[in-house]
């Protein structure tokens, strides 16, 4: 009679239970690494989508045939949008992107810092004129600063984006968006 080599039942009970309990120590790890990069990557393309504006207001793009009045940068709580006007105030919507994290957005601007000088509207809208020379936050000249809080609780993280109309330049701060 020949011996035949294999696994017993037990055996393969007890790797499949080890197999089991590892991917289930490993689940919540993998799903908060990858709320992680989506909260990460919402917060790299804001960072592109308010430079990709500026760089199409410097270089006067056309606006669906026409010399763009404004680029206008759009951000929602559930999008970011590119939006052009025409100079007869005709918007057109050139590209939108749906936010890949579950973040919760908040969306603020201010016109002067300080505590409790910031004030949220939906969307936030940042105006970008051709020449790159102004910027406009919302529908006046009035805020000086806009931020754009992305929190997310499945990461265990938060971003925080500001924006300055005087300088037209987006960046990633670990504070509330100052002066420096």
């Amino acid at each position: 009679m020949q011996k035949c080599s294999g696994f017993t039942l037990v055996e393969l009970f007890v790797a499949v239970t080890l197999i089991g309990i590892m991917a289930g120590v490993a689940a919540p790890t993998f799903s908060q690494w990858r709320n992680q990069q989506n909260l990460e990557n919402d917060t790299q393309r804001t960072l592109e989508l308010i430079s990709d504006v500026r760089s199409m207001a410097l270089a006067e793009k056309d606006c669906d045939g026409e010399v763009a009045a404004n680029w206008i940068a759009q951000v929602t709580s559930s999008e970011m949008s590119i939006l052009c006007t025409q100079e007869d105030s005709t918007e057109i919507t050139v590209e939108t992107f749906p936010w890949e994290s579950n973040a919760n957005i908040t969306l603020e601007q201010a016109a002067v810092l300080g505590a409790g000088n910031w004030w949220s509207e939906v969307p936030l809208r940042i105006f970008i004129f051709p020449g790159g020379t102004q910027s406009r936050i919302g529908t006046t000249y009035t805020p000086k600063w806009a931020r754009i809080k992305l929190n997310s609780a499945g990461a265990g993280k938060e971003s925080t984006i500001c924006f300055s109309r005087i300088s037209s330049y987006p960046f990633i701060s670990s504070d509330e968006c100052n002066d420096n």
